[in-house]
């Protein structure tokens, strides 16, 4: 039982940790999901790790697109009010860690 807990521990901690420094001014990653609604976009790219992608303009891309953005990192903040929808754990259950806020999306290929 101890051991168990150990482990749920270790696996829970190696979850949050991410390999981009929060001083990244630019990402480039292949397209995994994309939605635009109304005036803005939301791009889910893998590169070293998924990132979702904030873009506050229509921006159309297609799945498999390889994508150069810049903007600045930010890290999803906990839920503010207890007991209610927690953003944060919603994107690490789809194993997004960071949020990318793009000032310009450029589509290499």
């Amino acid at each position: 039982m101890i051991l168990l807990t150990v482990l749920f521990l270790i696996k829970l901690n190696n979850r949050q940790k991410t390999t981009y420094d929060i001083n990244t001014k630019q990402i480039k990653g292949t397209v995994v999901d994309c939605q635009i609604k109304k005036e803005k976009t939301n791009i889910t790219v893998k590169a070293k790790e998924k990132i979702l992608v904030r873009y506050n303009k229509k921006y159309k891309c297609n799945l498999g697109d390889i994508i150069k953005a810049k903007g600045k990192i930010e890290v999803p903040e906990n839920n503010r009010i207890f007991y209610q929808f927690n953003y944060k754990k919603y994107l690490l259950s789809k194993n997004i860690k960071l949020i990318f806020k793009a000032s310009k999306i450029k589509t290499i290929k």
